[in-house]
């Protein structure tokens, strides 16, 4: 009589036998279906071995002052205005062609919405669209607010007349020549914002940062690179663990913080700013190019004062560099 044990064996047995014999038909059903074509559909065009290349395309009739809403789980995303009033959608699909058919796009509209949706059935392993391509290259009126996000790539908004918001978990975000608040987040890349009247945020966990000709105030942290920002005319804050940091400030003096863990800290202002000034390192060395009222101690690593009279505070740190006061050109 056979032993429960030697049963419980065979049964393990016959089910390792059976689920390799299933991996093998899938693995071979696969392979078929890719030499054969069989998943190419109307509308696919066939680029080579397994890969496959199409366009959606959609236009919508919309009216000014609308907002555009895209959440899609991979692409990068081109959003640009147009001086017409609708929405114009190209979806460029191309790549891995088992990964592609997986892949769907929902639109939804009214006269005044047009909101996108980009899903993956059965997604399981994320970092497997490496392999294929997924743009949406969008146009709206010129007086229209997006909301982009996406989990796996690069966001690129310009020139529209609204508020814009931008979130992207693995690429670089670039916005541009915005008359509006701007909000821009990235885990895995740079910001790049340029051209903006209205306050600007932005944020990344894993690379630099650089804002230019803002006309409002500016808030941005990184994590892990540099922050420049130039030309601004507003209330700054910005902050890094990882880098340099430099900032211009035109127009009145109306707060600034600049704090870095690792870097040097390079500010550029008006001869004629008034300001309260606090600055430290601890690193480092602390220098001013412009004539300041020294109050306390006058030490190395350390200043505080006031620029023609005071104003409202400068305040500039770091723990690992020098920080540098020069007069803007």
């Amino acid at each position: 009589m056979e032993t429960k044990q030697t049963t419980l064996l065979k049964i393990l047995i016959f089910l390792l036998v059976g689920v390799i014999f299933v991996a093998a038909m899938i693995a071979y059903s696969n392979a078929r279906s890719g030499r054969q074509g069989r998943f190419v559909e109307e509308g696919w065009n066939k680029e080579g071995f397994g890969e496959v290349q199409k366009d959606i395309e959609r236009v919508f009739d919309v009216k000014r002052g609308g907002r555009l809403t895209l959440d899609t789980d991979a692409g990068s995303v081109v959003v640009e205005a147009w001086d017409k009033d609708q929405v114009s959608v190209v979806v460029g699909l191309s790549g891995d062609e088992e990964q592609l058919k997986r892949f769907r796009v929902e639109f939804k509209s009214d006269d005044s919405t047009v909101s996108i949706i980009g899903k993956q059935r059965g997604r399981f392993f994320p970092w497997h669209w490496q392999s294929s391509d997924i743009v949406f290259h969008i146009k709206v009126p010129s007086n229209f607010r997006p909301k982009i996000n996406t989990a796996g790539g690069d966001v690129s908004v310009t020139g529209v007349e609204g508020n814009v918001r931008g979130e992207t978990s693995g690429g670089t975000l670039k916005l541009f020549s915005i008359v509006g608040d701007v909000y821009g987040e990235t885990s895995g890349g740079d910001v790049v914002i340029r051209n903006i009247k209205g306050d600007v945020q932005g944020y990344t966990s894993g690379g630099d940062i650089k804002v230019d000709s803002v006309l409002g105030g500016v808030k941005v942290t990184t994590s892990g690179g540099e922050v420049v920002l130039l030309r601004v005319d507003g209330r700054i804050y910005g902050e890094t663990s990882g880098g340099n940091i430099e900032a211009r400030l035109l127009g009145e003096n109306r707060g600034v913080h600049l704090e870095t863990s690792g870097g040097n800290v390079s500010v550029y202002l008006r001869k004629d700013i008034a300001a309260n000034l606090q600055a430290s390192t601890s690193g480092g060395s602390v220098k001013c190019d412009l004539p300041v009222m020294v109050l306390g101690k006058i030490s190395e690593d350390e200043l505080n004062g006031k620029l023609n009279g005071g104003g409202n505070l400068i305040e500039l740190s770091t723990s690992g560099g020098n920080i540098n006061i020069r007069p803007l050109d």
